[in-house]
């Protein structure tokens, strides 16, 4: 089923739906350089889980929790993540990619630099946006 007209050209279902999730990394990138990590709360679905920095947090509320206290610790000066790969299946899609960034204590006053890879399973909400249901990330070390 062609979907959408753009730039004279039909896109598919998929088309867009790639166009969703890259736009939603482009919004959490933009949140975390605002100092507003709370927000990128709402790309999760009410029992996601987030793995990471050797911690499992299950529930979108334990996710808000943690961005909380993100945004009272850290100040963001730097955040990319680059997908590398988006693969869809119905209601279901799998988004591999890798990330930079760097935060300043508020604390502590100490920077960090970050490098690593992610992977971000979603799924089709029933008003058709995409949500997260499980992000896995790690640091990688050079």
């Amino acid at each position: 089923m062609l979907a959408a007209l753009s730039y004279g050209q039909l896109k598919s279902e998929v088309d867009i739906d790639r166009e969703l999730i890259i736009k939603m990394n482009e919004h959490w990138d933009k949140n975390a350089m605002a100092g507003n990590m709370t927000a990128n709360a709402e790309q999760y679905v009410k029992d996601a889980v987030r793995i990471g920095y050797g911690t499992v947090e299950v529930g979108k509320k334990k996710i808000l929790k943690t961005f909380k206290k993100y945004d009272k610790q850290l100040t963001v000066t730097t955040n990319e993540n680059h997908i590398k790969d988006i693969s869809i299946s119905g209601d279901l899609a799998v988004a591999i990619g890798d990330f930079t960034g760097s935060t300043t204590s508020l604390l502590t006053g100490e920077t960090i630099d970050e490098k690593g890879t992610w992977v971000d399973v979603y799924q089709r909400q029933s008003d058709g946006t995409w949500k997260s249901v499980c992000t896995v990330f790690s640091e990688t070390k050079e």
